[in-house]
């Protein structure tokens, strides 16, 4: 055990004490000390699972999809309306964010044909423009002029404009039956005063909003960690209900974790 934790914490001192001791002796002690040598040099782990959302199907451009973290950037940098121009001038690719349209009916059977609907932070995504051939009246604000620029010409079906969510001067009062956030919010959280912005942001939803009218968010925070968040918008904000991450592996039953529905009504 000493010679371990020697070669472990001294390997220079380990390797010239392995000349002052028998030739089996020094043997032992070069086996470790190269052992320990290579442990330390060794490169880190991915910070990526192969098995959860945050994988190749759900990652773009370095970060993953849980904004669980950003590999050559800053954080808030990754979030900032600068970074997302940047990549939308890459792709236009469609592209969602968390969950799919086809993973979503059980959340988005609540919104109804002929109802008002805002999408916030839409990028490219499939959602909007799905709800809308289901005959929901679908807005779609989208900070990247990029992304509003190619789905305006991809899906007339919904009505695109360029904007942030934490002010959006060019959305009336009361316009809203639904606001449905798929990652917006955590986004928000992950830029600079990113707690600012998310109350900012709270209250532009609720603004739009008609009396009675729905904020869905989806999240990767769970109750304990959300909660806060919402207590000061006036709004009733009940626990929320569970969806189950996609899994790139198909026979994957269990284990996968889930994202959280948050419906704050006004």
């Amino acid at each position: 055990h000493y010679c371990v934790l020697y070669t472990y914490l001294f390997p220079s001192y380990s390797y010239i004490l392995c000349f002052n001791k028998s030739r089996y002796t020094s043997s032992i002690h070069l086996f470790f000390y190269f052992f320990f040598f290579l442990m330390i040099r060794r490169p880190p782990r991915s910070t990526l699972s192969s098995s959860s959302a945050a994988s190749d199907v759900y990652k773009r451009q370095g970060i993953n999809a849980e904004y669980g973290g950003a590999h050559s950037f800053a954080m808030a940098d990754a979030h900032s309306a600068n970074y997302w121009e940047q990549e939308y001038s890459k792709t236009t690719d469609e592209f969602d964010w968390y969950q799919q349209y086809a993973h979503l009916d059980n959340v988005l059977s609540a919104i109804e044909s002929g109802q008002s609907c805002l999408v916030t932070g839409a990028g490219t995504s499939a959602v909007g423009p799905q709800l809308a051939k289901r005959g929901v009246n679908v807005t779609c604000i989208e900070q990247s002029s990029t992304a509003v620029n190619a789905m305006k010409a991809r899906a007339p079906g919904c009505n695109w404009t360029q904007g942030d969510v934490t002010s959006m001067t060019s959305l009336a009062d009361g316009s809203f039956d639904v606001v449905l956030d798929k990652a917006c919010f955590d986004s928000l959280l992950c830029q600079k005063a990113g707690t600012l912005k998310s109350q900012q942001y709270v209250s532009e939803c609720k603004r739009v909003l008609k009396d009675g009218g729905r904020l869905m968010i989806i999240s990767t925070g769970d109750n304990d960690i959300r909660a806060s968040y919402f207590a000061a918008s006036g709004m009733e904000a009940p626990p929320p209900r569970n969806l189950a991450k996609p899994s790139v592996n198909p026979e994957e039953t269990v284990g996968g974790g889930c994202h959280y529905c948050y419906t704050l009504t006004k």
